[in-house]
């Protein structure tokens, strides 16, 4: 259990904001940690928190802007399409936009494409037990388990 509550952390936060040294850049450290009783240490470590959390809100909010314009982009591309096609290479604009679509996916975790692996090799090869060895024949027979365990998941 912490010594400190969440209201506690979040009031000492409001006060480092406001109390800025403009020529460092950096909060009184000294002045709050007087005023609240809280070690400059703690203070630290809840503004850099505090830094991390902002600045992974603000990519995420920057990714979603950037999405939201490359959208718009292309949406403005399809309706050029019949009109500029006479003027611009249809195949640039086509570019343009399936790489835009490329950044968005991307930028979501999606998959720019789709890959399938086959193995079309069938042909069977037959092995005689009796010229194993008790530990070939027993590494053989995990290897089959375990890949049938994982085909009915």
């Amino acid at each position: 259990m912490t010594k400190y509550t969440d209201k506690d952390k979040m009031k000492a936060l409001v006060m480092l904001e406001n109390n800025i040294n403009h020529q460092t850049g950096n909060p009184n450290w000294t002045k709050v940690s007087k005023k609240l009783k809280i070690s400059r240490k703690t203070l630290q470590k809840w503004w850099k928190e505090k830094n991390k959390e902002d600045i992974t809100h603000i990519r995420t909010l920057k990714k979603e802007e950037f999405i939201n314009k490359a959208w718009d982009q292309i949406f403005y591309g399809l309706d050029l399409l019949k009109e500029k096609a006479e003027r611009t290479s249809y195949k640039d604009l086509i570019v343009g936009m399936a790489t835009l679509i490329d950044k968005i996916q991307l930028l979501q975790g999606q998959p720019t494409e789709i890959t399938k692996n086959e193995n079309n090799n069938t042909e069977l090869i037959e092995i005689d037990p009796e010229m194993l060895s008790p530990e070939a024949v027993n590494k053989i027979a995990q290897k089959i388990l375990h890949q049938e365990r994982k085909d009915f998941k």
